[in-house]
């Protein structure tokens, strides 16, 4: 039995972000498996760095976080990426392990990274499939992780002081470089990424968060500093505070969390950049601050000893432990979207406490004339003609109350809630086409669209729609997966995908990596035909007459079957014993009788009998 010292992570929840945050109050604490260095969460869901590896908790209900799983790691665990469906963990000594975390309750490792020396920090650029590694002395390592099972080391930018920390934006790595300060990278080319700049700390950097041109530094010796980074040769500091140790920073609208080891969590309000407020500094009941993150509201604090306290900040209206999340009113909304730093949304008619939906809507179609409207940040307003070659997201990441309304949706960190003008009067129609098996090694539709416990079928059908792709496919009833090629999937029965759809009930929302399909609008649906042949002998289990057996399902039908077969590239289907389907491409039996038992799944079809298959030929078109 291993024995395990007492530790824990802090969870800090606050309400929904508005202009003056409510004094948090301890809620509750969790014990981890070993002392707690980062923390990462998503969902409902937190990955823990500690000492011995990997720990997961359940943070559904912050009252009672519970354990999920846990996997031992090389030596220390310093901090952790989580891109759905694995982890990164960085660890002092074995690099960066790759961890399958698809089953939370129990993590397996899948590969390891190698790093130069200690792995303190990694960014994940989703979209190029590229890992950035803060190597410690070894600097800053590009990975590139196409496919996962051969990651494929770039390059390295060496530094002459440890690497801890690493933030990407619109194509450049600000890495935080010890005693160096604040690197600035050109990461367009990750064969040949350039130094562009320096922010010198004057200290020893840890981490790094960015909003606009401005930096927010996480610093070892010299607490918190922003520096404008506009010009990276000229990178200008403008605001210290340096009465603590910072060891981790991460940013939430116009907020900034700040781990900061002895003092605990503290908070500032950065709506003016240049000049931060000090909101509260929250001292911690055991251990010392490490890591930090954000969402949602929840603050979650990760200690040495480590202790995970679990603070509340409720608004007026809430009750302690009970936040009330705020919704999106329905108006014309078109979804939450990725700002691609203010690409698409760059006309700002309105910032601060004034900013709600009908306020920006008037200020973008009535004292303007454009056609959508855009809430981001909680508290900002912009205008576009367009929003064609913008991506959906889903809806959960667009998190942030707005100041002037607490009821509604204001966007969110780089995430805007649109709203059209005039609704498009296109007729916008979806197809069921099936259940689809899935491999992680292998996706049948390439776009993870979204993974959350709020899934919802027509979200993830109008996020596909909108990011245009042909096709949707709803997975495990949390993921949504977008694509415009089905051909190379394998067709099952449609109950394999029969989990439901948390946000409203909708069945199939898929199973465990089989996709539930639609088509979206024009998108070509395969046609099937069938026709009886005969009914034919089957020979023993160790020898079929055919070859391919998609399943045994109390939910067999002749359709079901000769559909599957079809699809994949089969000519023959056949249905035997009731419950029963097998596919292949000749017939090798004789034909006989005894073909008398019902389907399974229609009783008013017949599905073969005991070693006898009822065989129909089966073709496909897409």
């Amino acid at each position: 039995m291993t024995a395990y010292r007492l530790a824990a992570v802090m969870t800090v929840a606050l309400a929904p972000v508005v202009s003056a945050l409510p004094a948090p109050t301890e809620v509750s604490a969790f014990v981890t498996q070993a002392a707690a260095y980062g923390i990462t969460v998503d969902g409902t869901t937190a990955y823990i760095s500690i000492d011995t590896g990997l720990e997961i908790a359940d943070i559904s209900d912050v009252n009672n976080v519970a354990h999920l799983g846990f996997l031992a790691g090389g030596d220390q665990g310093m901090s952790v990426t989580f891109a759905y469906p694995v982890v990164f963990l960085s660890d002092m000594a074995a690099g960066v392990q790759i961890i399958d975390a698809s089953a939370p309750a129990d993590p397996t490792f899948f590969k390891n990274i190698d790093s130069t020396y200690a792995s303190y920090r990694t960014a994940w650029d989703s979209d190029l499939m590229i890992l950035y590694v803060a190597d410690g002395y070894g600097g800053l390592k590009a990975v590139d992780l196409t496919n996962l099972a051969s990651p494929v080391s770039a390059t390295y930018v060496g530094a002459s002081a440890p690497v801890e920390g690493v933030f990407l934006d619109s194509g450049y790595a600000y890495i935080a470089s010890g005693s160096v300060g604040i690197n600035i990278l050109n990461v367009a080319d990750m064969y040949n990424m350039v130094s562009m700049g320096t922010c010198d700390t004057v200290g020893s950097a840890v981490n790094v968060v960015k909003k606009d041109q401005y930096l927010f530094i996480a610093d070892y010796f010299r607490g918190v500093s922003v520096f404008d980074a506009s010009d990276f040769t000229n990178c200008k500091s403008l605001w210290t505070d340096q009465t603590f140790w910072a060891l981790d920073i991460k940013m939430e609208g116009n907020y900034i969390y700040v781990a900061a080891w002895t003092a605990g969590v503290v908070i500032y309000d950065i709506s003016d950049p240049t000049s931060p407020t000090k909101l509260y500094t929250i001292a911690l009941s055991s251990g010392r601050a490490r890591g930090i993150d954000v969402l949602n509201g929840y603050i979650y604090v990760a200690t040495d000893s480590g202790r995970l306290i679990t603070l509340f900040a409720p608004m007026e209206t809430d009750a302690p432990g009970t936040p009330s999340p705020p919704t999106v009113p329905s108006r014309n909304f078109e979804g939450c979207l990725y700002d691609d730093n203010g690409r698409f949304f760059s006309y700002e008619p309105l910032q601060g406490s004034s900013v709600d939906i009908d306020s920006c809507l008037t200020a973008c179609f009535t004292t303007a004339s454009y056609l959508y409207a855009g809430l981001k940040n909680g508290n900002e307003c912009y205008c576009s003609n367009t929003i064609v070659g913008t991506e959906r997201v889903g809806g959960y990441e667009c998190d942030m109350a707005c100041p002037a309304n607490s009821a509604e949706i204001c966007g969110g960190y780089r995430r805007i809630s649109a709203y059209a003008k005039n609704l498009d009067a296109t007729p916008k129609t979806e197809t069921f086409v099936g259940c689809f098996e899935d491999s992680e090694s292998s996706r049948q539709l390439s776009y993870l669209a979204y993974h959350s416990t709020t899934l919802s079928y027509q979200e993830c059908i109008d996020i596909c729609r909108h990011n245009q792709y042909e096709y949707a496919g709803l997975q495990n009833g949390n993921e949504c997966w977008c694509g415009s090629d089905i051909t190379s999937s394998q067709k099952t029965i449609t109950t394999k995908c029969s989990d439901s759809c948390p946000a409203d009930g909708w069945t199939p929302c898929g199973g465990y990596f089989r996709n539930a399909i639609y088509a979206i609008d024009s998108a070509p649906v395969p046609v099937y035909t069938s026709s009886y042949v005969g009914c034919y002998e089957d020979l023993d289990i160790s020898n079929r007459a055919f070859q391919d057996f998609p399943w045994d399902n109390s939910a067999n039908t002749v359709d079901e079957c000769a559909e599957a077969c079809a699809f994949n590239g089969y000519a023959y289907a056949g249905v035997e014993y009731g419950t029963q389907c097998f596919c292949d491409n000749s017939i090798s039996s004789a034909s006989n009788t005894g073909c008398d038992m019902q389907c399974s799944g229609d009783n008013t079809q017949t599905c073969g009998g005991s070693f006898r298959m009822s065989v129909y030929s089966v073709s496909s078109t897409l």
